[in-house]
C-alpha cells in the first residue's frame, strides 16, 4: 500500500554522496587587537549566519541547462509539528509503503488501516477521528474479487476508498504506474 503524497521527489545517486561537496569552507578566525573582555565572542542569542551556498555551476556548451540541485542549508528550514493521521506511525500527507513476500499480509494490514481511516476510526485504537477518503494505488489485485470483499470485512466505507488502478494512456489502454508517472499521482490526489 502507498499513501501517496502530492510533493515527494525520486533521486538518484550515482555513488556515495559527499555532504560537504559544494559547501565552501568556514572562514578562518582573524586575529584580533582587542582584549577577551572587549571581544566576549558570538552572543547566544543570535544563531549562527547560516554557509552561503554558491550557485549552480555554468552546464557544459551544448548541454540542457533546466535542472539543478535544489539545495538548501537546514538552518534556514522552520520546524514544525507533525500532522498525524495515525499517532507515531502515519503522518499525513507523507509517503508510507508496505513491503514484503508475497501472501505476508501488506494487502490486509493496508485495507484495515484504510477502513479505519474512512471510518473515522485511528488503527488499532479505535480512537475516533474525521473521517478519510483514501487513495489505494494497485494494480496487482483484483478489485472486485480482493480488495471489495476484504474492505467489506474490515467495515471500510466503500464510498471512501478510491482505487488507482494505474495510468490509461492516449488510446485508451490502462499502464502501469511507475515513478515517472508524478504528474498523474499528482492528478488523482487533487481530484480525491
Amino acid at each position: 500500500m502507498t499513501i501517496f503524497s502530492p510533493r515527494f521527489g525520486h533521486s538518484t545517486f550515482p555513488g556515495p554522496l559527499n555532504p560537504h561537496a559544494g559547501i565552501p569552507p568556514a572562514p578562518a578566525a582573524q586575529p584580533s587587537n582587542t582584549t577577551a573582555d572587549a571581544n566576549p565572542g558570538p552572543n547566544p542569542q543570535q544563531p549562527e549566519p547560516s554557509p552561503a551556498i554558491p550557485p549552480p555551476a555554468p552546464a557544459e556548451p551544448g548541454a540542457a541547462t533546466d535542472r539543478h540541485a535544489d539545495l538548501v542549508c537546514l538552518a534556514d528550514i522552520e520546524p514544525r509539528p507533525i500532522d498525524w493521521l495515525w499517532p507515531d506511525r502515519l503522518a499525513c500527507g507523507t509517503l508510507a509503503m508496505l513491503s514484503g513476500d508475497p501472501g505476508s499480509g501488506k494487502t490486509w494490514v493496508a485495507l484495515a488501516i484504510a477502513a479505519a481511516l474512512s471510518r473515522g476510526r485511528v488503527p488499532s485504537t479505535n480512537h475516533t477521528r474525521q473521517p478519510c477518503t483514501v487513495l489505494y494505488a494497485s494494480a496487482a489485485n483484483g478489485a472486485a474479487e480482493l480488495i471489495r470483499p476484504r474492505f467489506a470485512q474490515l467495515d471500510g466505507d466503500p464510498a471512501r476508498l478510491i482505487l488507482l488502478r494505474g495510468v490509461l494512456t492516449a488510446s485508451a489502454q490502462p499502464a502501469s504506474l511507475s515513478l515517472r508517472d508524478t504528474p498523474m499521482l499528482e492528478d488523482a490526489l487533487e481530484r480525491t
